[in-house]
């Protein structure tokens, strides 16, 4: 047999590996994340009410602006179990 001359090396590379990525971690305390994300759902909820409040406002010509965003909060309370007045009623 023929001895090989040359200095060339074969190297094994995995075409189809791909390198796992790296996790990334939270930089703010979970109780500061849960706060801050009870407060967004709120937050979207009181808007989701507040919309459907207003468009009732706006047929209305003798409701202030505020008592529609009141009514909206009301309702909102009232959902989460809260006791409401609402015209007069408990």
């Amino acid at each position: 047999m023929a001895r090989r001359t040359s200095l060339h090396k074969t190297v094994a590379v995995e075409v189809g590996a791909t390198p796992e990525p790296e996790r990334r971690h939270l930089q703010w305390p979970w109780q500061l994340t849960a706060v801050v994300g009870a407060l967004a759902v709120l937050l979207g909820g009181w808007l989701v009410l507040a919309a459907f409040a207003l468009v009732g406002w706006l047929t209305s010509p003798d409701t202030e602006f505020a008592a529609a965003l009141r009514l909206a909060a009301d309702v909102l309370v009232l959902g989460h179990g809260g006791p409401v007045v609402i015209g007069d009623r408990l």
